[in-house]
């Protein structure tokens, strides 16, 4: 249950506002119905976190702005390696930027044209310890930092 009101649109993805009534008929708060009740969802059925299982992947549509970027991922893994971004073909020969985790490193490397340059964060034990990490790019004209 949550405290507050039921009010428009408080509770995600088809779900309905249900009014918990407290002691002698007041409003003891809102609860949220019909939704999926797991670690990946709010109180109010907003997705908080994806999971893939190997192989699997999500595809969005291309990057528009090649020559500056600005991107922030939070993810959390036990896996020494996996790719969190990629933008580009299907091979390193063409333009591309790709984030991935590598031997417990995040690394984003980036191509716009002959030469791929290859910038990685060092956290001490990695960061496919299972908690939360957020990793922020900023690219500028072939420099990212």
């Amino acid at each position: 249950m949550l405290s507050g009101q039921c009010v428009s649109e408080v509770c995600k993805h088809g779900s309905k506002c249900k009014t918990v009534n407290g002691d002698g008929g007041s409003s003891g708060g809102f609860t949220c119905t019909n939704c999926s009740r797991s670690l990946y969802h709010t109180s109010t059925c907003e997705l908080r976190a994806r999971r893939f299982s190997k192989g699997t992947f999500l595809t969005f549509p291309a990057l528009k702005q090649r020559h500056r970027l600005h991107i922030k991922i939070s993810f959390a893994t036990r896996d020494p390696n996996g790719l969190l971004l990629y933008n580009g073909r299907y091979n390193e020969k063409h333009d591309f930027m790709s984030l991935e985790v590598v031997a417990g490193e995040v690394v984003f490397s980036f191509s716009l044209g002959t030469t791929t340059t290859r910038v990685s964060a060092v956290l001490p034990g990695g960061v496919h310890d299972g908690n939360w990490h957020t990793v922020a790019v900023e690219y500028y004209y072939r420099v990212s930092f």
